[in-house]
């Protein structure tokens, strides 16, 4: 939003909303009526605004202490001790910056004295971030940029990698995709992976009051991996496919990390892609039998 300023939509959702200080976001969207797509799409500033890094032009749209221009973090989380005595708290880099003779100046001033103890401190923000001069020369606007170094272009693809685990990474994704099931299944079993699928734990965390205990082995604890994978009804399906008991992995994840490592090219591979799918979907369909038609379709295992 802060890049295209003269762009139509950010000027109807500048008129509509208002912007943050800077220009670079707009408020936050608080009304429980109207169209959800820019209220969702601002509830992750928060979080996407962690990846920005600051490159200084004129310094008139990025303020000294609360944006990450210098530095790994904002000056304000490096030095809270003098955060906590500056005399402008929402100062903008202009305001403090000034070249005189084609020389740096920086004009800070403090509520009081610095004490003995914040000398270091003080010293190391003097030697390190007031060393800093801006990139882009002071006749340039501001710019926002993903991550440091600035040269990285943002793309989707960064960010989601930032918002998922650190296994993820690892996870074979082709293996549910690329699959030669029905497209629903397909969707159904990414659900599944992420633990979206609404079971009874999903289904309390949204302040449904519901007893907690699955419906096909009458235990408690009714969650994604426990369906498909630790029930005894699940478990004894998966026992049938194997020809014996087999420990099952502690995620529906796991398994489709590890689905491939035992077969390796073996020539009926394709088949042994889609075995966990139809046992899941199984599962599921069974599951909503229980639930829906207060029925067993136990003959998926007949």
């Amino acid at each position: 939003m802060g890049s295209e300023r003269e762009a139509l939509w950010r000027r109807v959702v500048d008129v509509k909303y208002g912007s943050l200080w800077g220009g670079w976001c707009s408020k936050e969207v608080k009304d429980p009526y109207g169209m959800s797509l820019w209220k969702n799409i601002r509830k992750e500033w928060k979080s996407f605004s962690k990846h920005l890094y600051m490159e200084v032009g004129n310094g008139v749209r990025i303020r000294f202490w609360h944006d990450h221009w210098c530095g790994e973090e904002p000056l304000k989380v490096t030095f809270p001790e003098l955060f906590s005595i500056a005399r402008d708290k929402e100062a903008s880099i202009a305001d403090l910056m000034s070249f005189g003779t084609w020389v740096l100046h920086w004009d800070l001033s403090f509520n009081r004295n610095v004490h003995d103890w914040k000398l270091e401190s003080l010293t190391s923000f003097m030697d390190i971030h007031l060393c800093y001069i801006p990139s882009r020369g002071t006749g340039k606007d501001d710019h926002r940029c993903w991550e440091r170094p600035s040269n990285k272009n943002f793309v989707v693809k960064r960010y989601y990698r930032s918002l998922s685990p650190p296994h993820s990474t690892l996870f074979l994704w082709k293996i549910i995709w690329k699959t030669k099931v029905p497209p629903r299944v397909t969707f159904f079993l990414w659900t599944a992976t992420l633990g979206k699928v609404l079971t009874i734990d999903n289904l309390r965390k949204q302040g449904l009051i519901l007893l907690d205990w699955c419906c096909m082995c009458k235990r408690s604890g009714e969650s994604v991996d426990h369906l498909f994978l630790h029930c005894s009804v699940a478990m004894e399906l998966w026992s049938l496919v194997f020809g014996m008991q087999w420990v099952m992995p502690r995620t529906v994840l796991d398994l489709f990390g590890a689905w491939l490592g035992k077969m390796g090219q073996h020539g009926s591979i394709l088949v042994w892609k889609m075995v966990p799918h139809c046992l899941v979907w199984c599962l599921w369909r069974e599951w909503n039998a229980w639930h829906f038609d207060d029925s067993e379709r136990n003959h998926f295992w007949a």
